[in-house]
């Protein structure tokens, strides 16, 4: 078959395999049918998944010996890539009316979540519920917008969306308690980044697999410059390094992507996000390092994320968004930059222990 292997396994191995193309995806066959067919029992919300191998594959395929084509062998799954994971993605949104910018991309990234069966809270700020409810149509079921009722801004808003996915993510569990054991994975981003979207899977994945608390988005650096807007560029790369510094002298795991926008952690962890009573970045990015004092393990996942087009022509050369990047340096040095200084103190005093065990391979 052209695109896959089965070479080097036996007669039998191939029976119980489900062949797939180099691409992911598996051809129609009477072969995969019956396979497919032998566990649709195994089916549990659309929203779960597996990674194997590095692969995002359907969730119906998550008990079976997977055939590898990139290594053309035999893979058997580990215990960590036979669990299944409930995943969330929360999102903050606020557009002033229907020809925003901003808005024609949240409806994109609406119809991708549809696509790639992720489920998106969305809590929305904007003064029409013609928005929201353009957004959940767009969303064909898979995502669910609510009004903000929360005071204050995009943090209000964070924790308020993270709050209703712990909600959602309790009451859709069955058996297992997957909050409590590690499965339950909350996520967030800028609704506007579109591309981010089809990474979530392998964002979630990676958490599992590499068994961290928290997953933080890393932009791969070339496709960054190339696809921002350029002062963006520079001035999120110079907020990275300067934070990666202050980092160093607490233990973090560097270099991390402070500026990317999209994390990952597991629900058990959510309390750090729903106690900090941040504003805006800080609201993303503090709770990371409240979670780190307490030992939890921190990692990166790079993804190949473009920018939005539309995005880079609206706001390079623009003076408007130019000052935005500066508030930005300034509010994120007082904030997450003041609380690694204040732990970096207390840790010289010998009163709070950092530097443990993580891991940012």
């Amino acid at each position: 078959m052209d695109g896959m292997t089965n070479a080097n396994i036996t007669t039998t191995e191939e029976e119980d395999a489900l062949l797939i193309h180099d691409d992911g995806t598996y051809p129609a066959s009477g072969h995969n049918e019956r396979k497919l067919q032998a566990v649709g029992d195994m089916l549990r919300e659309w929203s779960t998944f597996t990674v194997i191998c590095g692969h995002q594959l359907p969730e119906t395929i998550a008990p079976l010996k997977i055939l590898n084509t990139q290594t053309k062998a035999m893979a058997t799954q580990t215990n960590d890539e036979q669990r299944l994971a409930r995943l969330i993605v929360v999102a903050p949104t606020y557009y002033y009316d229907t020809t925003d910018i901003r808005y024609r991309l949240g409806l994109e990234s609406c119809q991708q979540a549809a696509e790639h069966k992720i489920q998106l809270v969305l809590v929305d700020a904007s003064p029409s519920h013609t928005i929201r409810d353009g957004l959940e149509e767009a969303g064909c079921g898979f995502v669910m917008v609510i009004p903000q009722t929360s005071k204050g801004k995009k943090g209000a808003a964070l924790r308020e969306g993270i709050a209703k996915a712990l909600i959602l993510l309790k009451h859709n569990d069955d058996d297992d308690d997957d909050c409590e054991n590690g499965t339950a994975v909350i996520g967030f981003q800028e609704l506007e980044k579109v591309d981010m979207i089809r990474h979530w899977k392998s964002i979630a994945g990676s958490l599992l697999i590499k068994s961290s608390d928290i997953v933080a988005v890393r932009r791969d650096n070339e496709m960054f410059r190339n696809s921002y807007p350029i002062e963006q560029f520079h001035a999120e790369q110079f907020a990275n390094m300067f934070l990666d510094s202050l980092a160093n002298k607490i233990g973090l795991p560097t270099p991390i992507d402070w500026t990317a926008g999209p994390v990952a952690f597991k629900a058990s962890v959510a309390h750090r996000w729903l106690s900090y009573k941040g504003e805006v970045w800080d609201a993303q990015l503090v709770p990371i390092i409240e979670a780190f004092i307490e030992g939890a393990k921190i990692s990166s996942f790079d993804v190949t994320y473009r920018h939005p087009e539309s995005m880079k022509e609206q706001e390079e050369g623009n003076p408007i968004f130019n000052e935005k990047r500066l508030h930005q340096l300034n509010f994120l040095s007082n904030t997450v930059g003041k609380r690694m200084i204040e732990v970096a103190a207390a840790a010289a005093a010998g009163a709070v222990k950092t530097g443990v065990e993580n891991t940012n391979k």
